[in-house]
This record gives structure tokens, C-alpha cells and sequence, in this order.
């Protein structure tokens, strides 16, 4: 395989440089969430007790990567398309002309050949044609 542009292949160094910048701002949010400790959150009520408390919110699980992790899939496939890869394949390559032509005269009425010399050279001619590729 080769490809047809390949210095579109230098894009892909920036898909270790946006995981480091996705890996350091998660670390980061989830230091400050760390430092506030159990603390809680404030959550407006519609009632004159002005707020209640609310459940600390788990962390979200392993799935709240997956949008990231699909764009930064999404980003090695663009940049590998945009090196135009290709595949030389080697096919058989097969050239020239047959004319197959059948003489229709009465000559060809003559029963010498079962049934008929016209029916013969039909024959042989679908054999033909069968036995090509």
C-alpha cells in the first residue's frame, strides 16, 4: 500500500497533542472537584425555603470519554484519507477481438453432421463462448 500523499500523514501528531490537552484538563476538573471536598450543591426550589441541598453527583463513568475518543478516531481516519491510500492490484489483462461468424447458406442444410451442419456450428460456437473467461 502506498499513498499518494503522504506528508498528510504528518496531521496525525496532532492527535497525541489534543489527548494530552483532553488528559490535562481532566485532571484539572477533576482536581477542583476534588478540593471542594463534599461540599454539595446549592439547587433552587420553586418553594420560599430559597434552596435545598442536593446529592453529591457521582463521577460520570467511563462512557463520558467516548465522544472524545470517537472525534479522535474520526481525526486519525481524516488524516489518513487525506493521503489518498491505494492498492495496486495486479488483474489479468486480457486483450484481442473474436468474431465468431456462422455461414447461413443452404450448404449448411446438408445432414452430414447430426442434426444439421448449421446446428453443429451453433454448438460449437456456445462451446466456445462457454469455455472463455
Amino acid at each position: 500500500m502506498s499513498f499518494v500523499w503522504p506528508a498528510a500523514l504528518v496531521s496525525l501528531l496532532a492527535v497525541p497533542a489534543l489527548v494530552a490537552g483532553y488528559l490535562y484538563l481532566w485532571r484539572e476538573r477533576e482536581a477542583k472537584r476534588a478540593s471542594l471536598g463534599t461540599m454539595g450543591v446549592m439547587v433552587a426550589s420553586g418553594g420560599a425555603g430559597g434552596g435545598v441541598k442536593a446529592k453529591s453527583a457521582k463521577p460520570a463513568g467511563p462512557l463520558q470519554h467516548l465522544p472524545y475518543v470517537l472525534f479522535g478516531l474520526a481525526m486519525v481516519a481524516l488524516a489518513i484519507g487525506a493521503a489518498r491510500p491505494r492498492v495496486n492490484v495486479e488483474l489479468p489483462k486480457r486483450t484481442g477481438t473474436v468474431v465468431l461468424a456462422i455461414d447461413t447458406s443452404s450448404s449448411m442444410l446438408a445432414e452430414d453432421a447430426e442434426p444439421t451442419r448449421l446446428d453443429a456450428a451453433k454448438e460449437a460456437a456456445r462451446q466456445f463462448v462457454e469455455d472463455q473467461p
